[in-house]
Protein backbone atom coordinates (compact mmCIF):
# COMPACT_ATOMS: atom_id res chain seq x y z
CA UNK A 1 0.00 0.00 0.00
CA UNK A 2 0.98 3.80 -0.55
CA UNK A 3 2.33 5.70 2.16
CA UNK A 4 1.19 9.18 2.62
CA UNK A 5 0.79 10.96 6.27
CA UNK A 6 -1.35 13.20 4.92
CA UNK A 7 -4.05 11.07 3.16
CA UNK A 8 -6.23 12.02 0.56
CA UNK A 9 -8.43 9.02 1.00
CA UNK A 10 -10.98 10.78 3.20
CA UNK A 11 -13.91 8.82 3.03
CA UNK A 12 -16.48 8.91 5.45
CA UNK A 13 -16.29 5.13 5.57
CA UNK A 14 -12.87 4.46 5.93
CA UNK A 15 -12.39 7.66 8.86
CA UNK A 16 -14.90 6.10 11.00
CA UNK A 17 -13.55 2.58 10.73
CA UNK A 18 -9.55 4.31 11.45
CA UNK A 19 -11.53 5.60 14.75
CA UNK A 20 -11.37 2.15 15.88
CA UNK A 21 -8.01 2.28 16.54
CA UNK A 22 -8.13 5.22 18.83
CA UNK A 23 -9.42 2.98 21.48
CA UNK A 24 -8.20 0.26 23.28
CA UNK A 25 -10.96 -2.14 24.75
CA UNK A 26 -13.05 0.57 24.63
CA UNK A 27 -11.00 2.97 26.13
CA UNK A 28 -10.17 6.14 24.33
CA UNK A 29 -6.51 7.10 23.73
CA UNK A 30 -6.68 10.48 24.23
CA UNK A 31 -3.81 11.18 21.92
CA UNK A 32 -2.80 14.81 20.97
CA UNK A 33 -1.71 14.09 18.02
CA UNK A 34 -3.57 10.90 16.33
CA UNK A 35 -2.86 12.21 12.79
CA UNK A 36 -0.81 9.22 11.51
CA UNK A 37 -3.58 7.11 11.82
CA UNK A 38 -4.84 8.79 8.88
CA UNK A 39 -1.88 7.50 6.82
CA UNK A 40 -2.68 5.44 3.65
CA UNK A 41 -0.99 2.24 4.33
CA UNK A 42 -2.98 2.41 7.96
CA UNK A 43 -6.31 2.62 5.97
CA UNK A 44 -5.37 -0.08 3.74
CA UNK A 45 -4.45 -2.44 6.37
CA UNK A 46 -7.61 -1.14 8.16
CA UNK A 47 -9.99 -2.34 4.94
CA UNK A 48 -8.07 -5.49 4.75
CA UNK A 49 -8.59 -5.93 8.48
CA UNK A 50 -12.37 -5.16 8.12
CA UNK A 51 -12.45 -7.48 4.93
CA UNK A 52 -11.46 -10.65 6.58
CA UNK A 53 -13.70 -9.98 9.94
CA UNK A 54 -16.68 -10.41 7.58
CA UNK A 55 -15.41 -13.55 5.85
CA UNK A 56 -14.64 -14.91 9.52
CA UNK A 57 -10.85 -16.39 8.14
CA UNK A 58 -8.13 -15.58 5.64
CA UNK A 59 -4.26 -13.91 5.28
CA UNK A 60 -3.48 -10.71 4.93
CA UNK A 61 0.36 -10.00 4.17
CA UNK A 62 1.28 -6.49 3.29
CA UNK A 63 4.72 -4.63 2.93
CA UNK A 64 4.03 -1.24 4.81
CA UNK A 65 5.52 1.32 6.75
CA UNK A 66 7.15 -0.14 10.50
CA UNK A 67 6.16 2.81 12.22
CA UNK A 68 3.10 0.94 13.45
CA UNK A 69 5.07 -1.92 15.34
CA UNK A 70 5.92 0.58 18.73
CA UNK A 71 5.34 4.05 18.00
CA UNK A 72 2.40 4.77 20.69
CA UNK A 73 0.32 6.22 18.73
CA UNK A 74 -0.09 3.15 16.88
CA UNK A 75 -1.42 0.71 20.23
CA UNK A 76 -4.91 1.00 19.69
CA UNK A 77 -4.23 0.00 16.41
CA UNK A 78 -1.85 -3.08 17.31
CA UNK A 79 -4.63 -3.98 20.26
CA UNK A 80 -7.69 -3.93 17.06
CA UNK A 81 -5.25 -6.20 15.04
CA UNK A 82 -4.71 -8.54 18.23
CA UNK A 83 -8.85 -8.81 18.40
CA UNK A 84 -8.87 -9.66 14.91
CA UNK A 85 -6.35 -12.69 14.09
CA UNK A 86 -4.67 -15.65 15.71
CA UNK A 87 -1.30 -15.10 14.23
CA UNK A 88 0.71 -11.57 13.65
CA UNK A 89 3.83 -12.54 12.12
CA UNK A 90 6.35 -9.37 11.60
CA UNK A 91 9.99 -9.13 9.27
CA UNK A 92 11.33 -6.34 10.31
CA UNK A 93 13.42 -4.50 7.33
CA UNK A 94 14.49 -1.59 8.92
CA UNK A 95 15.93 0.44 6.82
CA UNK A 96 15.26 4.41 8.11
CA UNK A 97 17.26 7.13 7.12
CA UNK A 98 14.80 9.13 9.62
CA UNK A 99 16.18 7.50 12.14
CA UNK A 100 19.81 6.85 11.21
CA UNK A 101 19.23 3.32 11.38
CA UNK A 102 22.55 0.98 11.19
CA UNK A 103 22.81 -2.56 11.81
CA UNK A 104 23.67 -3.84 15.19
CA UNK A 105 27.33 -4.43 14.46
CA UNK A 106 27.22 -0.64 13.57
CA UNK A 107 27.51 -1.74 9.69
CA UNK A 108 25.54 -0.01 7.26
CA UNK A 109 21.53 -0.25 7.08
CA UNK A 110 19.79 0.40 4.22
CA UNK A 111 16.02 0.58 3.02
CA UNK A 112 14.70 -1.87 0.60
CA UNK A 113 13.08 0.65 -1.41
CA UNK A 114 14.49 4.25 -2.36
CA UNK A 115 12.67 5.68 0.46
CA UNK A 116 13.28 7.00 4.06
CA UNK A 117 10.46 5.35 6.29
CA UNK A 118 11.98 1.77 7.56
CA UNK A 119 9.76 -1.09 5.87
CA UNK A 120 8.23 -4.54 7.05
CA UNK A 121 6.61 -7.94 5.83
CA UNK A 122 3.32 -8.43 8.19
CA UNK A 123 1.77 -11.80 7.66
CA UNK A 124 -2.03 -11.49 9.54
CA UNK A 125 -3.33 -15.09 10.00
CA UNK A 126 -7.25 -15.55 10.59
CA UNK A 127 -8.30 -19.09 11.41
CA UNK A 128 -11.90 -19.81 11.17
CA UNK A 129 -14.24 -19.86 14.48
CA UNK A 130 -10.82 -20.07 16.38
CA UNK A 131 -10.70 -17.84 20.09
CA UNK A 132 -7.04 -18.57 20.41
CA UNK A 133 -5.50 -15.48 22.01
CA UNK A 134 -2.88 -13.64 19.39
CA UNK A 135 0.52 -14.60 19.12
CA UNK A 136 3.39 -12.24 17.51
CA UNK A 137 6.00 -13.42 15.91
CA UNK A 138 8.84 -11.42 15.38
CA UNK A 139 12.19 -11.48 13.45
CA UNK A 140 15.21 -8.75 12.18
CA UNK A 141 16.77 -8.62 9.29
CA UNK A 142 19.25 -5.92 9.00
CA UNK A 143 21.99 -4.78 6.33
CA UNK A 144 23.00 -3.25 2.75
CA UNK A 145 19.86 -3.94 0.75
CA UNK A 146 21.20 -6.51 -1.82
CA UNK A 147 22.04 -8.56 1.17
CA UNK A 148 18.36 -8.30 2.07
CA UNK A 149 16.95 -9.09 -1.43
CA UNK A 150 19.41 -12.04 -1.33
CA UNK A 151 18.43 -13.31 2.31
CA UNK A 152 14.39 -12.59 1.38
CA UNK A 153 14.84 -14.54 -2.02
CA UNK A 154 15.78 -17.77 0.04
CA UNK A 155 13.87 -17.26 3.43
CA UNK A 156 10.75 -19.25 4.08
CA UNK A 157 8.14 -18.56 6.81
CA UNK A 158 8.72 -22.17 8.11
CA UNK A 159 12.64 -21.97 8.77
CA UNK A 160 12.68 -18.10 9.62
CA UNK A 161 14.03 -17.68 13.47
CA UNK A 162 10.76 -15.76 14.92
CA UNK A 163 11.06 -14.48 18.54
CA UNK A 164 7.84 -14.72 20.42
CA UNK A 165 7.12 -11.21 21.19
CA UNK A 166 4.44 -10.76 24.28
CA UNK A 167 2.74 -7.04 24.18
CA UNK A 168 2.10 -5.60 27.42
CA UNK A 169 -0.13 -2.96 28.32
CA UNK A 170 -0.33 -0.21 27.31
CA UNK A 171 1.28 -0.18 24.45
CA UNK A 172 0.77 -3.17 23.24
CA UNK A 173 4.24 -3.29 21.12
CA UNK A 174 4.73 -5.72 18.40
CA UNK A 175 8.83 -5.84 19.11
CA UNK A 176 9.82 -8.05 21.78
CA UNK A 177 10.84 -6.46 25.41
CA UNK A 178 12.94 -8.10 28.12
CA UNK A 179 9.72 -9.14 30.57
CA UNK A 180 11.85 -9.25 33.76
CA UNK A 181 13.49 -6.04 32.71
CA UNK A 182 9.40 -4.45 31.88
CA UNK A 183 8.61 -5.73 35.33
CA UNK A 184 11.75 -3.45 37.19
CA UNK A 185 10.93 -0.64 34.85
CA UNK A 186 6.93 -0.58 35.07
CA UNK A 187 7.05 -0.59 38.58
CA UNK A 188 8.86 3.49 38.46
CA UNK A 189 6.45 6.32 38.65
CA UNK A 190 5.84 7.77 35.21
CA UNK A 191 7.54 11.10 34.99
CA UNK A 192 3.73 12.41 33.68
CA UNK A 193 2.88 10.95 37.01
CA UNK A 194 5.35 12.81 39.09
CA UNK A 195 4.92 16.55 37.08
CA UNK A 196 1.37 16.25 36.23
CA UNK A 197 1.04 19.85 34.36
CA UNK A 198 3.24 19.01 30.83
CA UNK A 199 2.97 20.50 27.77
CA UNK A 200 4.05 20.75 24.09
CA UNK A 201 6.47 23.69 23.58
CA UNK A 202 5.74 26.64 21.11
CA UNK A 203 5.30 26.74 17.46
CA UNK A 204 5.68 29.92 15.51
CA UNK A 205 5.23 28.06 12.19
CA UNK A 206 6.72 31.30 11.29
CA UNK A 207 10.33 31.32 12.74
CA UNK A 208 11.97 33.67 10.00
CA UNK A 209 9.90 36.25 11.66
CA UNK A 210 8.89 35.22 15.12
CA UNK A 211 12.64 34.22 15.79
CA UNK A 212 15.75 35.71 16.00
CA UNK A 213 19.64 35.31 17.50
CA UNK A 214 19.39 39.06 18.79
CA UNK A 215 16.55 40.86 20.40
CA UNK A 216 17.41 43.69 17.69
CA UNK A 217 17.13 41.43 14.79
CA UNK A 218 13.77 40.48 16.35
CA UNK A 219 12.27 43.84 16.99
CA UNK A 220 13.00 44.70 13.25
CA UNK A 221 11.40 41.43 12.17
CA UNK A 222 8.63 42.68 14.01
CA UNK A 223 8.23 46.11 13.21
CA UNK A 224 8.51 45.20 10.07
CA UNK A 225 6.10 42.78 9.90
CA UNK A 226 3.03 43.82 12.19
CA UNK A 227 3.56 47.76 12.47
CA UNK A 228 0.09 48.01 13.81
CA UNK A 229 0.47 45.66 16.89
CA UNK A 230 3.78 46.63 18.22
CA UNK A 231 3.23 48.80 20.86
CA UNK A 232 5.84 49.50 23.34
CA UNK A 233 3.59 47.45 26.25
CA UNK A 234 3.25 44.76 23.31
CA UNK A 235 6.92 44.42 22.96
CA UNK A 236 7.70 44.24 26.57
CA UNK A 237 5.07 41.79 27.50
CA UNK A 238 5.52 39.05 24.24
CA UNK A 239 9.36 39.75 23.52
CA UNK A 240 11.58 36.88 25.46
CA UNK A 241 14.46 34.80 25.76
CA UNK A 242 13.60 31.26 24.64
CA UNK A 243 15.22 27.92 24.67
CA UNK A 244 15.69 27.33 21.08
CA UNK A 245 17.92 24.48 20.78
CA UNK A 246 20.81 22.37 22.84
CA UNK A 247 22.91 25.24 23.95
CA UNK A 248 21.26 27.63 21.63
CA UNK A 249 19.15 30.42 23.35
CA UNK A 250 17.53 32.51 21.05
CA UNK A 251 14.45 35.44 21.00
CA UNK A 252 11.15 35.12 20.65
CA UNK A 253 8.01 37.01 19.97
CA UNK A 254 4.72 35.18 21.42
CA UNK A 255 2.21 37.59 20.79
CA UNK A 256 -0.81 35.65 19.22
CA UNK A 257 -0.88 37.51 15.91
CA UNK A 258 2.53 35.97 14.96
CA UNK A 259 3.20 32.87 17.25
CA UNK A 260 0.66 30.74 16.23
CA UNK A 261 1.01 28.22 19.22
CA UNK A 262 2.47 30.03 22.34
CA UNK A 263 1.10 27.34 24.12
CA UNK A 264 -1.04 28.75 27.26
CA UNK A 265 0.99 27.24 29.95
CA UNK A 266 3.81 28.16 28.87
CA UNK A 267 3.23 31.61 28.86
CA UNK A 268 1.58 31.60 32.46
CA UNK A 269 4.09 29.80 33.83
CA UNK A 270 7.44 30.37 32.37
CA UNK A 271 7.41 33.51 30.13
CA UNK A 272 9.17 36.11 32.38
CA UNK A 273 8.71 33.61 35.39
CA UNK A 274 11.00 32.73 38.01
CA UNK A 275 11.27 28.78 36.86
CA UNK A 276 13.13 25.71 35.89
CA UNK A 277 12.08 23.58 33.05
CA UNK A 278 12.61 20.04 32.18
CA UNK A 279 12.51 19.46 28.26
CA UNK A 280 11.43 15.73 27.76
CA UNK A 281 11.15 13.93 24.66
CA UNK A 282 8.20 11.18 24.81
CA UNK A 283 9.49 8.61 21.88
CA UNK A 284 13.22 7.92 21.59
CA UNK A 285 13.36 6.09 18.05
CA UNK A 286 12.09 9.22 16.48
CA UNK A 287 16.32 10.01 16.55
CA UNK A 288 17.00 7.15 17.06
CA UNK A 289 20.58 8.30 18.64
CA UNK A 290 22.90 5.24 19.97
CA UNK A 291 21.81 6.25 23.33
CA UNK A 292 18.29 8.10 24.74
CA UNK A 293 19.20 11.83 25.12
CA UNK A 294 15.86 13.33 24.48
CA UNK A 295 16.57 15.66 27.72
CA UNK A 296 17.38 19.21 28.25
CA UNK A 297 16.64 21.59 30.95
CA UNK A 298 15.64 25.79 30.61
CA UNK A 299 14.42 29.13 32.32
CA UNK A 300 12.40 30.26 29.04
CA UNK A 301 9.82 28.63 27.01
CA UNK A 302 10.90 25.90 24.93
CA UNK A 303 10.94 25.24 20.81
CA UNK A 304 8.93 22.11 19.81
CA UNK A 305 11.57 21.49 17.79
CA UNK A 306 14.48 21.38 20.24
CA UNK A 307 14.97 18.04 19.55
CA UNK A 308 16.03 16.51 15.85
CA UNK A 309 12.83 16.13 14.09
CA UNK A 310 10.63 17.92 16.95
CA UNK A 311 8.29 16.38 19.60
CA UNK A 312 9.49 18.08 23.52
CA UNK A 313 6.83 18.35 26.46
CA UNK A 314 7.76 21.33 28.67
CA UNK A 315 7.41 20.28 32.50
CA UNK A 316 7.97 23.35 34.38
CA UNK A 317 9.01 22.82 38.77
CA UNK A 318 7.03 25.72 39.45
CA UNK A 319 2.78 26.41 38.46
CA UNK A 320 2.17 30.52 38.82
CA UNK A 321 -1.75 31.28 39.94
CA UNK A 322 -3.52 32.74 36.58
CA UNK A 323 -3.13 36.71 36.65
CA UNK A 324 -3.58 38.83 33.66
CA UNK A 325 -0.24 40.31 35.40
CA UNK A 326 3.06 39.95 34.73
CA UNK A 327 5.16 40.31 38.12
CA UNK A 328 3.30 39.34 40.86
CA UNK A 329 4.45 37.50 43.87
CA UNK A 330 6.54 34.31 43.53
CA UNK A 331 5.78 32.83 47.26
CA UNK A 332 2.13 32.73 45.36
CA UNK A 333 3.85 29.53 43.26
CA UNK A 334 3.30 26.36 43.97
CA UNK A 335 5.45 22.97 42.68
CA UNK A 336 4.26 20.91 39.83
CA UNK A 337 4.32 17.41 41.80
CA UNK A 338 1.44 15.41 42.22
CA UNK A 339 0.31 14.88 46.05
CA UNK A 340 0.87 11.03 45.25
CA UNK A 341 4.13 11.74 44.38
CA UNK A 342 5.41 13.62 47.29
CA UNK A 343 3.84 11.36 49.75
CA UNK A 344 5.38 8.35 48.18
CA UNK A 345 8.57 9.82 48.08
CA UNK A 346 8.63 11.61 51.44
CA UNK A 347 7.75 8.25 53.18
CA UNK A 348 10.41 6.17 51.58
CA UNK A 349 13.15 8.98 52.27
CA UNK A 350 12.02 9.85 55.72
CA UNK A 351 12.48 13.35 55.06
CA UNK A 352 9.43 16.41 55.29
CA UNK A 353 8.84 18.09 51.84
CA UNK A 354 8.77 21.38 51.79
CA UNK A 355 7.15 23.51 48.60
CA UNK A 356 9.64 25.84 47.98
CA UNK A 357 13.09 25.37 47.13
CA UNK A 358 15.70 23.08 48.50
CA UNK A 359 15.86 21.47 52.00
CA UNK A 360 18.77 20.40 54.21
CA UNK A 361 18.20 16.93 52.66
CA UNK A 362 18.44 15.41 56.91
CA UNK A 363 14.98 16.63 57.60
CA UNK A 364 13.62 18.12 54.90
CA UNK A 365 13.49 18.28 50.89
CA UNK A 366 12.29 20.40 48.56
CA UNK A 367 11.21 20.86 44.77
CA UNK A 368 14.38 21.77 43.25
CA UNK A 369 16.06 18.90 45.15
CA UNK A 370 13.52 16.50 43.61
CA UNK A 371 14.27 18.40 40.19
CA UNK A 372 17.96 17.61 40.28
CA UNK A 373 17.73 13.90 41.33
CA UNK A 374 15.22 13.46 38.08
CA UNK A 375 18.20 15.05 36.19
CA UNK A 376 20.74 13.05 37.44
CA UNK A 377 19.41 10.19 37.34
CA UNK A 378 18.21 10.29 33.88
CA UNK A 379 21.41 11.20 32.63
CA UNK A 380 22.86 7.62 34.01
CA UNK A 381 24.64 5.87 31.11
CA UNK A 382 23.07 2.73 32.79
CA UNK A 383 19.43 3.87 33.01
CA UNK A 384 19.61 4.49 29.31
CA UNK A 385 21.20 1.37 28.04
CA UNK A 386 19.18 -0.97 30.80
CA UNK A 387 15.89 0.37 30.02
CA UNK A 388 16.82 1.62 25.86
CA UNK A 389 13.79 -0.47 24.62
CA UNK A 390 11.18 1.43 26.61
CA UNK A 391 12.54 4.86 26.07
CA UNK A 392 12.15 4.39 22.45
CA UNK A 393 8.42 4.73 22.78
CA UNK A 394 7.53 6.43 25.64
CA UNK A 395 8.29 9.40 28.67
CA UNK A 396 10.55 8.42 31.06
CA UNK A 397 10.30 6.79 34.24
CA UNK A 398 11.73 7.48 37.45
CA UNK A 399 13.02 5.30 40.23
CA UNK A 400 13.20 6.52 43.72
CA UNK A 401 15.39 5.50 46.09
CA UNK A 402 14.94 4.94 50.01
CA UNK A 403 19.01 5.50 50.45
CA UNK A 404 19.19 9.26 52.00
CA UNK A 405 23.07 9.53 51.27
CA UNK A 406 22.66 8.48 47.72
CA UNK A 407 19.37 10.71 46.82
CA UNK A 408 21.91 13.48 48.66
CA UNK A 409 24.74 12.68 45.73
CA UNK A 410 22.06 12.93 42.94
CA UNK A 411 20.98 16.34 44.33
CA UNK A 412 24.50 17.66 44.16
CA UNK A 413 25.73 15.96 40.86
CA UNK A 414 22.21 16.84 39.04
CA UNK A 415 22.23 20.47 40.09
CA UNK A 416 25.83 20.61 38.91
CA UNK A 417 24.20 19.41 35.39
CA UNK A 418 21.32 21.63 35.94
CA UNK A 419 23.96 24.44 36.04
CA UNK A 420 26.37 23.30 32.99
CA UNK A 421 23.02 23.20 30.37
CA UNK A 422 21.95 26.28 31.65
CA UNK A 423 24.92 28.00 30.90
CA UNK A 424 25.39 29.34 35.11
CA UNK A 425 28.84 28.72 35.82
CA UNK A 426 32.41 30.25 35.08
CA UNK A 427 34.61 28.19 33.36
CA UNK A 428 37.64 28.47 35.50
CA UNK A 429 35.77 27.93 38.50
CA UNK A 430 32.99 25.16 38.30
CA UNK A 431 34.48 23.06 35.66
CA UNK A 432 38.90 23.67 36.45
CA UNK A 433 39.66 20.79 34.63
CA UNK A 434 37.58 21.74 31.05
CA UNK A 435 39.19 21.47 27.52
CA UNK A 436 41.81 24.96 27.00
CA UNK A 437 39.60 25.59 24.03
CA UNK A 438 40.94 28.59 21.82
CA UNK A 439 40.44 30.53 18.97
CA UNK A 440 43.77 31.26 17.51
CA UNK A 441 43.64 33.00 14.13
CA UNK A 442 42.28 36.12 13.21
CA UNK A 443 39.93 36.81 10.26
CA UNK A 444 36.30 37.34 9.75
CA UNK A 445 34.77 34.98 11.84
CA UNK A 446 32.27 34.46 9.28
CA UNK A 447 30.98 30.42 9.13
CA UNK A 448 31.21 29.35 5.98
CA UNK A 449 29.48 27.53 3.55
CA UNK A 450 30.14 23.73 4.05
CA UNK A 451 31.54 24.55 7.32
CA UNK A 452 31.66 23.25 10.34
CA UNK A 453 34.56 20.80 10.05
CA UNK A 454 36.22 18.52 12.65
CA UNK A 455 39.95 17.05 12.26
CA UNK A 456 42.33 16.37 15.11
CA UNK A 457 41.13 18.13 17.78
CA UNK A 458 39.84 21.27 15.99
CA UNK A 459 36.49 22.92 15.14
CA UNK A 460 37.12 25.07 11.31
CA UNK A 461 34.26 27.52 10.62
CA UNK A 462 36.10 28.41 7.50
CA UNK A 463 39.29 26.84 5.66
CA UNK A 464 41.70 29.48 7.82
CA UNK A 465 39.86 30.15 11.34
CA UNK A 466 38.99 27.46 13.82
CA UNK A 467 38.56 26.62 17.75
CA UNK A 468 41.43 24.25 19.08
CA UNK A 469 41.01 21.95 21.53
CA UNK A 470 38.36 20.68 21.44
CA UNK A 471 37.88 16.55 22.44
CA UNK A 472 36.27 14.26 19.84
CA UNK A 473 34.18 12.80 22.17
CA UNK A 474 32.87 16.43 22.75
CA UNK A 475 32.60 17.56 18.98
CA UNK A 476 30.29 13.84 19.12
CA UNK A 477 28.03 14.29 22.04
CA UNK A 478 24.48 14.46 20.81
CA UNK A 479 21.36 15.83 22.67
CA UNK A 480 18.21 15.21 21.37
CA UNK A 481 19.29 14.03 18.43
CA UNK A 482 21.99 17.37 17.48
CA UNK A 483 25.13 17.06 17.57
CA UNK A 484 25.55 20.01 19.74
CA UNK A 485 29.00 21.83 19.32
CA UNK A 486 28.74 20.65 14.98
CA UNK A 487 24.54 22.25 15.45
CA UNK A 488 25.25 25.52 16.72
CA UNK A 489 27.72 26.56 14.13
CA UNK A 490 25.73 25.12 11.06
CA UNK A 491 23.18 27.06 12.32
CA UNK A 492 25.21 30.34 11.81
CA UNK A 493 26.48 29.78 8.61
CA UNK A 494 27.57 32.91 6.70
CA UNK A 495 26.91 34.74 10.45
CA UNK A 496 30.29 36.59 11.89
CA UNK A 497 30.16 35.23 15.27
CA UNK A 498 30.88 38.29 17.60
CA UNK A 499 33.03 37.44 20.82
CA UNK A 500 30.26 36.89 22.89
CA UNK A 501 29.34 33.73 20.30
CA UNK A 502 33.28 32.72 21.08
CA UNK A 503 32.77 32.88 24.07
CA UNK A 504 29.74 30.90 24.55
CA UNK A 505 31.35 27.82 22.05
CA UNK A 506 34.08 27.60 24.53
CA UNK A 507 31.38 26.98 27.48
CA UNK A 508 29.66 24.84 25.33
CA UNK A 509 32.89 22.75 25.26
CA UNK A 510 33.47 23.00 28.94
CA UNK A 511 30.16 22.34 30.05
CA UNK A 512 29.66 18.98 27.74
CA UNK A 513 33.18 18.19 28.72
CA UNK A 514 32.34 17.93 32.39
CA UNK A 515 28.88 16.58 31.49
CA UNK A 516 30.45 13.28 30.24
CA UNK A 517 32.62 13.52 33.68
CA UNK A 518 29.74 13.64 35.59
CA UNK A 519 27.49 11.18 33.87
CA UNK A 520 30.24 8.80 35.17
CA UNK A 521 29.66 9.77 38.92
CA UNK A 522 26.00 9.35 38.32
CA UNK A 523 26.29 6.21 37.51
CA UNK A 524 29.34 5.35 40.10
CA UNK A 525 27.03 6.90 42.68
CA UNK A 526 24.31 4.27 42.20
CA UNK A 527 25.43 0.96 43.53
CA UNK A 528 23.02 -1.42 41.74
CA UNK A 529 19.70 -1.55 39.56
CA UNK A 530 17.11 -1.63 40.29
CA UNK A 531 18.04 1.21 42.38
CA UNK A 532 16.43 0.86 46.30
Amino acid sequence: PPYSGHSENKGAWISDKIEDYKFVNGQPLNERNSKWLQDDYVKFIRFAQWRLDESGNGILAFISNNGYLDNPTFRGMRWSLMQSFNDIYILNLHGSSKKKETAPDGGKDENVFDIQQGVCIGIFIKQPDSSRKCQIHYADLWGERQNKYDTLDKLEVSKTKWQKANPREPFHVFIPQDKATADEYEQFLGIAEIAPLNVLGFQTHRDEIATAMLEQELENQIREFLTCIVKESDWEQYASVCSYRPFDSRYAYFHPKVCDRPRKELIANVLKKKNICLGIGRQGMAVNDPAWSLLTVARYPLDANVFRRGGVNVFPLYLYPDSNELNFGESARKPNLSDKFIKEFSGKLGLEFISDGQGDLKKTFGPEDVFYYIYAVLHSPTYRTRYADFLKIDFPRVPLTSDKKLFASLVKLGGELTALHLMEFEVGRAVPCAPQTAFPVAGDNIVARGFPKFKDGRVYISKTQYFDGVPSNVWNFTIGGYQVCKKWLKDRRERELSNDDLQHYKKIVAALSRTIELMREIDQAIPKWPME
